[in-house]
């Protein structure tokens, strides 16, 4: 019995040395495998961003006037998802329109093709994407073709974002479709603004005083690269006892909250362009937020300045309890009545 049974156990243990030979080659296999997918997900990538580069070079030598070209192409942002498989069968917009196209298009709101307006936009993208809404209010009252400007990534919640800098632009086509933008309103190309504006911004109209930290100096530096312009030599943004100082910005902080708070502006045409009073060519709105209320606006008529006093209360409390509430409340109420009269004295 013993005999029979030896040569069994013989031939077991064979077995099973030749299945665990079996799953540690197969397991060296698998790990191969994926040591080599990243490689060929980075030469994939590497081949996607040099075609890119070509088709970008040739689109620079067609429709954009520089200089430079090649400085120029390396200075804008270069879209990494242009040609994503299935993006133009999907319905998604282009990343850059077609101009030319554009140019033909009457669009329904016709503003002055010599003047332009562009905001340097604050916080993070939900916020940024209420401040172009403003700007673009703005421009129609104060009848100046819009701009698309740069956007910022979050520092707080991107992962690609270099946390020493705030300044990391997103091109606007990749935050709102551009064509659809210019269908309604006239928009000029943000890749001619600088040859436009002589490479500078001829004035700066703020919406609160503190516009001045480092985070948004940065954002200053990024968007005029963005643009290809910058500061006039000599008259680059300071700052000097918490109070920040830029040649040929408006209003005086005097109209402005003191709190640093933004100003809340009446919707009347009337009224702005007096509060922006400007004959320069280009304007660079500095950081609007919560400066236009668009409930106003949606009523009917036009706020004027007789009526800034008898405005309702448009504020309102996240609920943690009616204290907080009323809290709240009160406390926006005191911080809108203040910028309110601000306004309210300037135009007696």
């Amino acid at each position: 019995m013993i005999a029979r049974l030896f040569p069994q156990s013989v031939n077991c243990g064979l077995l099973l040395l030749i299945i665990s030979a079996v799953i540690m080659v197969s397991f060296i296999f698998q790990l191969e495998n994926q040591t080599q997918r990243p490689a060929n997900d980075s030469s994939r990538k590497e081949r996607r961003k040099q075609e890119l580069m070509q088709a970008l070079k040739e689109l620079a030598t067609d429709k954009i006037e520089a200089k430079d070209r090649d400085n120029y192409l390396d200075a804008r942002i270069i879209p990494e998802d242009v040609s994503e498989p299935g993006q133009q069968e999907s319905g998604c917009p282009k990343w850059y329109p077609d101009w030319s196209a554009l140019a033909e298009l009457q669009p329904r709101i016709k503003l002055d093709p010599n003047k332009f307006l562009t905001p340097i936009l604050t916080y993070g993208p939900n916020n940024q994407q209420r401040g172009f809404r403003e700007t673009v209010f703005l421009a129609v009252k104060l009848n100046r073709t819009i701009v698309p400007p740069a956007f910022f990534k979050h520092s707080r919640t991107d992962k690609d974002d270099d946390s020493e800098s705030h300044a990391h632009i997103i091109a606007p086509w990749h935050r709102f479709d551009i064509s659809a933008l210019a269908t309604m309103i006239s928009t000029e190309d943000p890749m001619k603004i600088g040859n436009k504006c002589g490479g500078h911004f001829q004035n700066y109209f703020k919406a609160k005083r503190g516009y001045c930290t480092g985070s948004n100096k940065d954002r200053f530096y990024a968007l005029f690269n963005f643009f290809s312009m910058s500061f006039v030599s000599g008259q680059e943004l300071t700052k000097n006892k918490n109070v920040c100082h830029l040649e040929n910005s408006i209003p005086d902080d005097k109209l402005l909250p003191s709190k640093g708070g933004p100003i809340y502006l009446p919707t009347s045409e009337r009224v702005l362009k007096r509060f922006y009073a400007s004959k320069g060519k280009c304007a660079l709105w500095l950081f609007p937020y919560h400066c236009i209320q668009f409930k106003n606006s949606l009523k009917g008529n036009a706020i004027s300045e007789d009526q800034l006093n008898d405005s309702p209360d448009l504020s309102s409390g996240q609920g943690r309890g009616p204290n907080f509430g009323q809290k709240s409340i009160a406390k926006a109420k005191r911080k809108r009545s203040e910028s309110e009269a601000k306004a309210n004295f300037f135009f007696k």
